[in-house]
C-alpha cells in the first residue's frame, strides 16, 4: 500500500508492476489502483496520481455516495419530532450535518475514524439545533410583521442549562382553588371571581396598534359580543381546528381586525409555566391565542366570502378527501368614540 499526501486529501493507492509501455489509473470498488510498467519509479507513479488527483477523489466519493454505509446513532426531537440520527464518514475536509427526510446526516471525515465520535456529535447536534432556532425565530418574526406590521429586529438565542421548568406546568385546579369537596354553588362563586379578574385585566391591557385575530364556529354561529372570547392570532392553526373537530361540512371563519386599544390578553407562557428562575423566553412561546371582549365596541361587516379546504381522512392511506365549505366573514371592530 502507498499513499500520496497532498495539502488537503491523503490518496491510498496499490501498485502493480506489469510487462507493459503503458501506466493507467483505476479506481475499483472505492480503492485505488496504479498499473505501472515495471521500470517506472515510485516519483514518476506519484507525478501521475498527482496529475489525476482530482478525477481520483471524484471516483472515490461517486462510490462512498453509491455505496454509503452508516452507523445508527439513536434519535433526537427537533420541533417534538423524532429524527433519527445517521453517521457517515467521507473524504471532505470538515465535518457536517443536514436535516434529510427526518433523518439527521452526520458526515465526517475518513480522518476521524479511530477518534471517538460522542462529543464531536453532541457539539454538532448544537449547532444544528441553534441553526433551526434561527430559522424558527425568522419565521415567527416574519409572521409577527405581517399580523402586526412589527417585529425585533435584534434577538439571542440561548441554550437552557435547565430545561425542568418545561415539565412543572401550573396546576390550573389549584390556581382557581378548586377542590373535589367544592359544592355547585362554591363553583359558581369561584368561576364568577375569576372571571371577574379577567375582565379586570382585559381593561387594563390595550393594544398599541391594529391586529388581526380568527375565530371559527359552527355554519349559524355568531360571535357573542358580550362575552370574553378567544381568539388565534394564526389563520392557518385555527382552520386546521375547525378542519378536525368540526363535524359539518359548513364552517364560520372570523376575521377580526382590532382596531388599536382594543381591550386584549395574550395566552403566555407565564399562563401554562412556574418561572421562578425567570428562564422561560418572555412573548407567546407556546400560544398563538388572545382573549378579547368585544362588548361596547363598534363592530362592522367588511366583507364575506366562502372557501373550500380539502382534508384526506386518512393522511397516510389517502382513503377519502374531506371538502369543508369555510365562509370567511371579515369585521372591524373599533373603540366606540365618547360622546
Amino acid at each position: 500500500m502507498n499513499i500520496l499526501k497532498t495539502r488537503n486529501n491523503v490518496i491510498s493507492y496499490t501498485v502493480n508492476k506489469e510487462i507493459s509501455s503503458n501506466c493507467y489509473v483505476a479506481v475499483d470498488g472505492g480503492e485505488v489502483v496504479v498499473n505501472a510498467p515495471w521500470y517506472f519509479s515510485r516519483k514518476q507513479i506519484q507525478t501521475i496520481i498527482e496529475e489525476k488527483r482530482q478525477w481520483i477523489l471524484n471516483k472515490i466519493e461517486e462510490y462512498q455516495e453509491q455505496n454509503r454505509v452508516y452507523s445508527d446513532k439513536g434519535s433526537i426531537v427537533i420541533l417534538g419530532s423524532a429524527h433519527q440520527v445517521r453517521l457517515y464518514y467521507k473524504s471532505q475536509n470538515a465535518p457536517s450535518i443536514n436535516i434529510v427526510n427526518r433523518t439527521i446526516e452526520v458526515v465526517l471525515p475518513n480522518k476521524y475514524k479511530k477518534l471517538e465520535t460522542t462529543q464531536i456529535l453532541k457539539i454538532l447536534v448544537d449547532k444544528l439545533y441553534e441553526k433551526v432556532a434561527e430559522q424558527e425565530v425568522e419565521r415567527a418574526m416574519e409572521k409577527t410583521r405581517l399580523l402586526l406590521g412589527y417585529a425585533p429586529e435584534d434577538y439571542e438565542i440561548k441554550k437552557l442549562a435547565n430545561k425542568t421548568h418545561r415539565e412543572n406546568p401550573k396546576n390550573k385546579f389549584l390556581i382557581l382553588g378548586l377542590t373535589k369537596q367544592y359544592k355547585v354553588v362554591d363553583y359558581k362563586v369561584n368561576l364568577s371571581q375569576s372571571i371577574w379578574r379577567i375582565n379586570e385585566a382585559l381593561s387594563k391591557m390595550t393594544t398599541s396598534q391594529e391586529i388581526i385575530a380568527y375565530m371559527w364556529t359552527e355554519d349559524g354561529v355568531t360571535i357573542d359580543a358580550n362575552k370574553i372570547n378567544i381568539f388565534n392570532l394564526d389563520a392557518e392553526d385555527e382552520i386546521k381546528k375547525a378542519i378536525e373537530k368540526s363535524e359539518d361540512n359548513k364552517i364560520n371563519l372570523y376575521k377580526i381586525k382590532l382596531g388599536k386599544g382594543s381591550n386584549v390578553i395574550a395566552f403566555s407562557n407565564c399562563i401554562y409555566y412556574d418561572n421562578q428562575n425567570k428562564t422561560l423566553p418572555v412573548g407567546m412561546d407556546n400560544d398563538t391565542r388572545i382573549i378579547a371582549k368585544l362588548s361596547d365596541m363598534n363592530i362592522e361587516l367588511d366583507s364575506k366570502k366562502v372557501i373550500k379546504v380539502g382534508k384526506l381522512d386518512d393522511e397516510e392511506m389517502g382513503t377519502k378527501l374531506i371538502v369543508k365549505n369555510i365562509n370567511i366573514l371579515e369585521y372591524t371592530v373599533k373603540q366606540m368614540e365618547e360622546e
